[in-house]
Order: structure tokens, then C-alpha cells, then sequence
């Protein structure tokens, strides 16, 4: 089956990682605080749920969603402290507005986009503690445009979504 991967007009241009952090699970709860950052962060639950307050708005992020956090925008992370939490954390940075298209809601993922998305963050962490870092920030973030643009198409209906 061949796709019309000219309907996809987006990119996100990634530019780089800046860190990628791996709780499975969650050990240390830190009281709620305030966080603003000069990047985005893309937050993956793989168990349990955490909620995120801006805006005057609470927003719940369970497992098999994600969660974008843009750049400068003042948030809570609250986690729960009665249940194991496992997600992990991308921080990038992209200056293209085609991020936006995702929003600031929970978004579900499918079973392939978890799969991706899973590899891709424990990948990084490995990366990210390694002394050999001169290409690992190359290599995760070609591989998160791939995921974000799957995830563009999948949205958009140009591909199915996969069976759980």
C-alpha cells in the first residue's frame, strides 16, 4: 500500500535535544513548584497519570499520552504520591510554529507511536549519560521529527492508527 506523503506539509525542525530523563518509575516526589523553560518538553506516561496546572487549568496526562509543554510557559507538574508513575521527558528546542499544532492538551497515542516514542526516550537517556555525546543530540532528535511527523499524519488521518 503506497502513501501520499504529499499531504504532509509539515516539519518541525528539531534542532537539538537539550536533555532526556527516563522515570520508570518516579522515586523522588519534590513538592509542586512553579517551571518555566526556555524549550519545549514532550512528557510520555507510561504508567499511572500526572497532572499539569497553567493557565488556571488542570490537565491529566494518563498512561499512553503525551503532553507538550512549550517554551516559556509557566506550569506545575503535580505527581501523584498514592501510585507508581513512570513517564519520561524530552526537553528540545524548535523554533518552528508548526508545534503548535499539537496543542497543550493530552494527546493519545497508538500502540506503534508508543513503541516509537518509548525506544526513542530510553535511547536518549542511555545517550544522555554517556560520555560519548557528540552525536547522540543528532541522532534522538532526527528521530523525534520522525515520531512528530508520524504523529502530524496519524492525526491528520493519513495514517491509520495502529491496533492495541
Amino acid at each position: 500500500m503506497a502513501f501520499n506523503f504529499s499531504k504532509i506539509d509539515k516539519t518541525f525542525n528539531v534542532r537539538t535535544i537539550v536533555a532526556a530523563l527516563d522515570y520508570s518509575p518516579l522515586v523522588v516526589i519534590e513538592p509542586p513548584y512553579e517551571e518555566k523553560y526556555a524549550f519545549w518538553q514532550l512528557f510520555y506516561v507510561t504508567k499511572g497519570h500526572l497532572s499539569v496546572l497553567r493557565d488556571g487549568k488542570t490537565e491529566t496526562v494518563s498512561a499512553g499520552q503525551i503532553i507538550f509543554r512549550p517554551p516559556s510557559q509557566k506550569s506545575t507538574m503535580l505527581y501523584p504520591e498514592d501510585y507508581e508513575l513512570c513517564f519520561g521527558i524530552l526537553d528540545f528546542i524548535s523554533d518552528d510554529d508548526a508545534l503548535n499544532y499539537f496543542g497543550t492538551g493530552p494527546i493519545d497515542l497508538d500502540s506503534k507511536e508508543q513503541s516509537i516514542l518509548s525506544h526513542l526516550i530510553k535511547e536518549a537517556n542511555e545517550f544522555y549519560k554517556s560520555d560519548n555525546i557528540s552525536l547522540w543530540p543528532e541522532l534522538i532528535s532526527t528521530g523525534l521529527e520522525n515520531f512528530l511527523i508520524r504523529l502530524f499524519g496519524r492525526m491528520q488521518g493519513i495514517f491509520l492508527p495502529q491496533p492495541e
